[in-house]
């Protein structure tokens, strides 16, 4: 099963931030980034959805492909979606297992 995770922002390397997630060691725990996992980035207006690959040679370009700053390894983060937050929040919320939610 894939981990999910949230964001507030794509690049600045917070723990906030897409680019702020280590894939050796994501929130102080010993979760660690596998390939497949999701991340939903709740910015001021849209909503992005992005896919962890594993694979040499991704140059970050962003929105489209978002790299680690810490500890990146092969890791990179694919953007699945983008859409207004509205729809986007309606969204995550549906897909993500969350208990409470649609």
């Amino acid at each position: 099963m894939s981990n999910r995770y949230w964001a507030n922002g794509l690049i600045g390397g917070s723990d906030n931030d897409l680019d702020g997630i280590d894939p050796t060691n994501t929130d102080g725990t010993s979760t660690t980034l596998v390939a497949g996992d999701i991340c939903d980035v709740v910015e001021e207006d849209m909503v992005s959805i992005y896919i962890a690959r594993e694979s040499a040679g991704a140059v970050e370009n962003s929105p489209d492909i978002i790299r680690p700053d810490y500890n990146p390894g092969n890791f990179w983060w694919e953007l699945i979606e983008r859409i207004p937050q509205d729809e986007g929040i309606l969204t995550s919320l549906a897909y993500s297992n969350t208990p409470g939610a649609f």
